[in-house]
């Protein structure tokens, strides 16, 4: 695949409208591609429209299986009057290629493709096999890959290379995260004459503050040399609809972001402990939260032959050495992980302005990162 194709095949990417989505109609121009190279497409949907695809090649021998991945979905636009460049058009102007998904992530999957295309054309992957797993609903907390994973269709591999945008950054892994709802039951009355214990606010308050101590307890000394700290945050609390009426239900969100060495489902054990432990002391005092996103930490040791191949490559293609970085979102590579234990994960891509109002992305960008897919793949499966 030339520049030219891969510029093409991106434009017409961006051109396919695919907000929350029509990934269906994306997998339509992708597929052709892929099976004129050899791959063996194998299509999914969990829900109308939202095909998901499995894509497989070999090279008849031996040798490593390597996952390539990227999700097809993409943000909302806001309002499209906001935008210089029309967000479906994937106009090319002063080097830039815009619309949405530009950066999030057709640019880094089309990069994919092209790369792959290349080495197979010009037939210089002697060992392994290459698979293709290509998502929908990554935006809205990974509905599609976690379906993937449920229903067995992750392929066996040893390495992942998934191109989220990280601005051209070598990420070994990312945080892992907990989105979750406190909710706490009181009884309305007059703010004059209800017992204190009535109140819910007072209930959920008690409880973020023991939520909070607890992570100063238990994980804020915590750190890792490359995905840094954990971290806690109480993003909503929401109570009361007047000031001398005392609330009956309050409710508050918390984000808890994990490292490796913490386990998500200890401390989801530990919230539950604080509830138990406050109602033992008043009956009176009644809450529950349910887990709205679940999300295991990844990391790759900068030894691990992935890591070895993409800092080679980074050298030859760019000129200079790669840092190893964290990437600091969340990404499909934790449930295809969960079905590979021990799997070697990489995190690359072009881009920096995703989910912003003109997004787009650097064509020198987008051609350096075919370039070092391509070094990456050829090393990795020689």
């Amino acid at each position: 695949m030339t520049s030219e194709d891969a510029l093409k095949l991106l434009q017409e990417l961006i051109q396919t409208n695919t907000v929350e989505g029509q990934e269906d109609q994306a997998l339509e121009l992708l597929i052709p591609y892929l099976e004129g190279l050899g791959f063996d497409c194998q299509t999914t949907s969990y829900a109308p429209g939202r095909d998901q695809l499995i894509a497989s090649w070999s090279s008849g021998k031996s040798g490593p299986q390597l996952g390539l991945t990227g999700h097809l979905d993409v943000v909302p636009t806001g309002q499209e009057d906001t935008w210089t460049y029309p967000p479906f058009e994937g106009q090319v102007v002063d080097g830039q290629i815009y619309g949405r998904g530009a950066s999030d992530m057709k640019g880094g999957l089309v990069a994919l493709i092209a790369a792959a295309s290349r080495l197979i054309q010009a037939q210089t992957l002697s060992s392994g096999s290459l698979y293709f797993i290509i998502t929908a609903d990554e935006e809205s907390g990974g509905k599609g890959a976690e379906a993937l994973a449920q229903a067995g269709l992750i392929p066996k591999l040893d390495a992942l290379i998934c191109a989220e945008p990280t601005d051209l950054k070598v990420c070994t892994g990312h945080r892992g995260g907990l989105s979750l709802k406190f909710e706490s039951f009181g009884q309305a009355g007059h703010a004059a004459t209800a017992q204190p214990s009535q109140n819910a606010l007072n209930q959920m308050l008690d409880l973020a503050q023991a939520i909070r101590q607890d992570f100063q307890a238990e994980a804020a000394d915590l750190a890792h040399p490359i995905l840094g700290q954990p971290s806690l945050q109480i993003s909503c609390l929401h109570a009361g609809e007047k000031a001398n009426l005392v609330p009956d239900y309050a409710w508050m969100t918390v984000d808890r972001r994990t490292l490796p060495q913490e386990n998500n489902e200890h401390i989801l054990n530990s919230y539950q402990t604080m509830i138990e432990h406050f109602h033992s002391k008043d009956p009176q005092f009644k809450a529950q939260f349910t887990v709205t996103a679940n999300m295991a930490a990844l990391q790759t040791s900068k030894s691990a032959p992935i890591i070895q191949a993409c800092q080679a490559a980074y050298q030859k293609t760019f000129g200079q050495a790669a840092e190893l970085s964290p990437f600091f979102g969340g990404t499909d590579c934790v449930d295809i992980a969960s079905q590979n234990p021990g799997l070697e994960v990489v995190i690359f891509g072009p881009g920096k302005t995703q989910h912003q109002v003109d997004e787009h992305l650097a064509l020198d960008d987008f051609y350096q990162t075919i370039a070092f897919f391509e070094e990456v793949i050829g090393s990795y499966l020689k």
